[in-house]
């Protein structure tokens, strides 16, 4: 799909990544609005790895626009 739209790439990796973000909201706001549970300890559980995966992709997105160089 990269060769057919290859100026798209990047607009595409912000929409989705805009996209999991707000799904990211969505799913902890349960525990947001929950006082029993350790707020702290459930967001540093879901955002560590989601920040790795986040390198991860933008690292592949950066490798995609350049041409794979």
């Amino acid at each position: 799909m990269n060769q057919n739209y290859q100026d798209k790439t990047g607009f595409v990796f912000m929409g989705l990544g805009l996209l999991k973000m707000l799904a990211a909201v969505l799913f902890l706001l349960p525990a947001l609005l929950n006082d029993e549970v350790a707020i702290f300890a459930q967001v540093i559980a879901f955002f560590a790895p989601y920040f790795i995966f986040l390198i991860f992709e933008t690292t592949f997105t950066i490798k995609l626009i350049n041409g794979n160089k």
